[in-house]
């Protein structure tokens, strides 16, 4: 019986010692960037002087922050909430 309990023991400290070195290892991997630019289609309601806002944020987005980090964002226009 006792054998039984000190190999139980045994059995899970090893158990352990594996999965917390795994976890380690997998905290030193990076993972690689996709190659390219990832789009993003936005949907929204905004017409007239709201649309052209839309669009000059958009655009800012695209020129700074989206350049920068391979983002592209599309606007599109899908009418007026009342409309549907």
């Amino acid at each position: 019986m006792q054998g039984d309990k000190t190999m139980k023991r045994l059995l899970a400290l090893l158990l352990l010692v594996m999965l917390a070195t795994q976890g380690l290892f997998a905290l030193g991997q990076e993972e690689a960037p996709e190659a390219g630019v990832t789009t993003i289609t936005w949907w929204h309601y905004g017409s007239g002087l709201a649309g052209k806002a839309v669009d000059s944020i958009v655009q800012e987005f695209n020129e700074t922050v989206g350049k920068e980090k391979q983002i592209q964002v599309n606007a599109v226009f899908q009418g007026r909430p009342t409309m549907f």
